[in-house]
């Protein structure tokens, strides 16, 4: 008799952020999860940001983006020098910030 191996569970892809480095290099981040973390203490943050700049203006935690069902996206600013949003600077007592399409976010100088 053969062996039937167990299928593997497709993970699912909620949306991907895109981003340019403060040297211009671009990158992308295909989300797996519902929350992402973002900030500068890998294995505790999913999108380390010291791969894409040397500012010490992005913290540990810096900021976190929820999925939301119906395909909305929020964020949260968790760092001390805020997160800019479409030129928008959001500091940590902003709380939730409903996120739209193609909206730009800063975090230490990396859009």
């Amino acid at each position: 008799p053969v062996e039937q191996l167990p299928k593997k569970k497709k993970s699912r892809l909620y949306d991907q952020i895109a981003g340019v480095s403060s040297t211009g290099e671009q990158f992308e981040y295909k989300m797996h999860k519902r929350a992402v973390l973002i900030g500068r203490e890998i294995p505790i943050v999913d999108i380390d940001m010291n791969q894409y700049t040397i500012a010490k203006t992005v913290s540990h935690k810096h900021a976190q983006i929820n999925y939301r069902s119906g395909g909305k996206f929020e964020l949260f600013s968790l760092g001390r020098n805020g997160t800019k949003i479409n030129g928008v600077v959001y500091k940590k007592s902003c709380g939730k910030i409903c996120l739209q399409d193609q909206d730009v976010i800063e975090i230490g100088r990396v859009t």
